[in-house]
Order: C-alpha cells, then sequence, then structure tokens
C-alpha cells in the first residue's frame, strides 16, 4: 500500500476527533498529498470523467452493494 494512502486512512480513522484529519473542515483532506493530483475545480465543476459509472435500475437501486447480515 503507498505510503500516502496508508497516512490518509490512518488519519482518517484517529480515535480522537479532534485529531481526524478532516476535523478542521474539508480542505484539510483535500490538501492530503494522496489527492496531490487531483483537480478539485475539475471536480466540483464536473468535468472529470468518472473511471467507472455503474448502470442503475432506478435512483433507489443498491444492487451494486453487498448484501451485510445484521447483528444485533
Amino acid at each position: 500500500m503507498p505510503e500516502d494512502l496508508e497516512d490518509l486512512i490512518t488519519r482518517l480513522l484517529s480515535k480522537d476527533p479532534k485529531a481526524r484529519l478532516g476535523a478542521k473542515g474539508a480542505e484539510e483532506v483535500k490538501q492530503h498529498p494522496f489527492f496531490k493530483d487531483v483537480n478539485w475545480e475539475a471536480v466540483m465543476n464536473k468535468e472529470i470523467t468518472p473511471p467507472y459509472l455503474p448502470m442503475l435500475s432506478s435512483i433507489d437501486d443498491v444492487s451494486h452493494f453487498h448484501k451485510v447480515k445484521e447483528v444485533y
């Protein structure tokens, strides 16, 4: 796993909410080295073609999600 990805995941999953990446806003996440090649303006303007676009049968089609057993 690339080092910057490992750091991103670790910081997003920090137990301390105040220390968690993104606690100070989305800009903090966007500035992480893992996203260094992302053109956020192009993302916001929907100018980037997604690598995968699932075919949906309706707006609430959840067929692309795995079914999980609920545990109570």
